[in-house]
């Protein structure tokens, strides 16, 4: 009777051994066949909102150094002019005033331009000849031991360059001064309509059902939940968004879009 017993114990330790391995062999196969579990949609939503955090800290303090330079440009033009002490002539358009900002250096600027040209007789640089007769102080001119005329540089000529270095120099000061201004507003523009991170919320379809959050266990009017979490774990209550991915699955997020699943 107890060999009996003992044959009959050994079988069904057999038998239950032979349907574990079978069980595990199918989970096996089931998971193999599903592939690589993708990550919970809460966790890429969590990667997409410190991704554009980073992005959106990275760009306000671009754009926080880009208004220094700014204000650097600005100062440091003004203290260049400064040290040059110059001052407008009474006839400017902006008379006798100091050359520091950009209307005085305009100012300034288009003077040289005009007391150059009654100068030269309303002739550009271009226009005039590189050597002219030399003449005495009668007025003749002077002739070399052939008999030919004597040409020297023609001086007139020769100060355009004078004044043209002096209209450069304040039209690049002017420049700068508005590269600056430039700069300053677009990156002031920018840091105040740069993206902070997170989800725009999408307008409310009304409360959640109560019978969508439910524990790991089914029961009376419960929905079963997968991977033991709520079902609605991965989305926020009441929020009309798509449900699938793909291009008509996406959410604007700053300059990105994110894939919902």
């Amino acid at each position: 009777m107890g060999r009996a017993a003992h044959r009959a114990l050994r079988s069904v330790a057999r038998t239950a051994r032979i349907r574990v391995i079978r069980i595990l062999s199918g989970l096996g196969h089931t998971r193999r066949s599903e592939g690589p579990l993708e990550a919970p949609a809460i966790e890429r939503e969590l990667t997409a909102s410190t991704l554009v955090s980073i992005v959106a800290i990275f760009a306000m303090v671009v754009d926080t150094f880009s208004i220094l330079g700014g204000l650097g440009g600005v100062v440091y033009t003004y203290q260049s002019a400064a040290v040059e002490n110059s001052t407008t002539p009474g006839d400017a358009a902006i008379a006798e005033a100091p050359v520091r900002g950009p209307l005085t250096m305009w100012a300034h600027s288009d003077i040289i331009t005009q007391h150059q040209l009654d100068r030269t007789e309303d002739l550009r640089y271009a226009e005039m000849d590189r050597e002219v007769a030399q003449v005495d102080e009668n007025g003749a001119p002077v002739m070399d031991e052939a008999g030919e005329q004597v040409m020297v540089p023609n001086q007139a000529r020769l100060s355009w360059l004078d004044a043209t270095a002096l209209t450069t120099v304040l039209g690049m000061s002017i420049l700068a001064y508005a590269f600056s201004a430039f700069a300053m507003a677009v990156d002031a523009t920018l840091l105040g309509r740069a993206p902070t991170g997170g989800h725009p919320t999408l307008p409310s379809t009304g409360l959640c059902a109560s019978g969508t959050r439910s524990g790991s266990d089914t029961g009376a009017g419960a929905v079963p939940s997968p991977n033991g979490r709520p079902p609605s774990c991965s989305r926020k209550c009441g929020v009309a968004q798509p449900d699938r991915s793909g291009p008509s699955g996406t959410m604007p997020v700053g300059l990105m879009s994110v894939w919902t699943s």
